[in-house]
């Protein structure tokens, strides 16, 4: 996937910017293939960097610190750039208390069911928040796959964090931004598509990781975010109790008290209009998806399906991931394999 994902950076409708690319001890064929597209380029500077593996955070400081220009724009290897978007973005850096503005991610291919469940997931639980929350300068989570950054304002909080017992070092750094009391906000024409897992055994590794992550930098600024003015600070760190806590627990205890009574006490009534009111409800956000979007309303047929297979099985697993926190069980970095499904970007008809 990287040779789509750079020429994606090269091809961006902007002037004079530069090119860093971190190999980070890869094995395999990566900085041959890196040197060829970059060769094809000449008129864009780039460099090429290499160092021993540390990690992802480890790279992204590498880079960062061999950067010159005021805004750093961060995409992931197994990602590729739409060509507009980032002059928009750009703007938002006028507030000079703007410290990062986090894009929007869509899923690079539709081959299965599970990816196109993952894209309704990123339409409506991931981008859709994420917009309500760049009203208040407050998004909570700058995506590693397109995040654009005021480069001082992140040397002055300390870059990436690469202490490898946190899982989600880009939650982390957007919750410390915030607590510096930097606007962080979203910008829905910068937009990047990734490979998203193609089994139910990757997905599931995945998202173990990102509540567990989450979670765990919530932990960390917890007291921190409290103190970032008596509305916002509080905005912040309710949105991210709620997210990260309260919400899973709320979901299956919804759901396994409707399935009670409908199996058990032979309550049709209630367990109707609780299906009712949710179809009604991811109806309407489905509605506003796509239309925002572009979407067909083929999406529509998708989300009735979605809700017993895909998000029971997301809260359930939550559920789990979050016992396992709490119960400091230990895990260990995972990697997503690539298959390369950005050679292919396409939106969803």
């Amino acid at each position: 996937s990287i040779a789509p994902s750079l020429k994606s950076v090269y091809e961006i409708d902007y002037q004079n910017y530069q090119v860093i690319f971190v190999d980070d001890g890869s094995v395999d064929h990566t900085l041959a293939i890196v040197t060829e597209v970059a060769s094809q380029h000449p008129h864009i500077a780039t460099q090429i960097l290499t160092k021993p593996n540390g990690g992802k955070a480890s790279a992204l400081n590498f880079g960062l610190a061999h950067a010159t220009g005021e805004l750093v724009l961060c995409v992931d290897s197994d990602s590729r750039l739409a060509k507009t978007g980032l002059r928009s973005a750009v703007t938002r850096f006028e507030d000079p208390l703007v410290a990062s503005v986090g894009g929007h991610v869509y899923i690079a291919s539709f081959k299965n069911l599970l990816l196109r469940f993952q894209q309704l997931e990123y339409l409506l639980g991931l981008n859709f928040p994420r917009r309500t929350m760049s009203l208040f300068g407050s998004v909570c989570v700058v995506p590693g796959p397109v995040g654009l950054f005021r480069r001082r304002y992140l040397l002055e909080a300390g870059g990436y964090h690469t202490d490898r017992s946190n899982f989600a070092e880009d939650a982390e750094l957007t919750i410390r931004l915030l607590t510096h009391g930097w606007r962080i906000h979203s910008d829905e024409d910068l937009i990047a598509y990734t490979e998203g897992p193609e089994t139910v055994e990757a997905l599931l590794r995945q998202r173990y990781r990102w509540v567990r992550g989450m979670h765990q930098a919530v932990q960390i600024h917890w007291r921190a975010l409290k103190k970032v003015g008596v509305f916002r600070g509080r905005l912040i760190a309710t949105h991210l109790l709620i997210e990260t806590s309260f919400l899973p627990i709320f979901n299956m205890g919804m759901t396994v008290f409707f399935l009670s009574l409908f199996f058990h006490s032979g309550v049709t009534k209630i367990f109707g209009l609780y299906l009712v009111y949710t179809a009604v409800i991811d109806m309407c956000r489905v509605a506003i998806g796509i239309h925002d979007n572009k979407k067909s309303p083929s999406w529509f047929f998708l989300i009735l399906i979605e809700k017993p297979i895909y998000s029971f099985m997301l809260q359930t697993w939550a559920l789990l991931s979050l016992f396992d926190e709490w119960r400091q069980e230990e895990m260990s970095w995972d990697k997503l394999e690539r298959t390369g499904q950005i050679e292919s970007t396409r939106r969803a008809s």
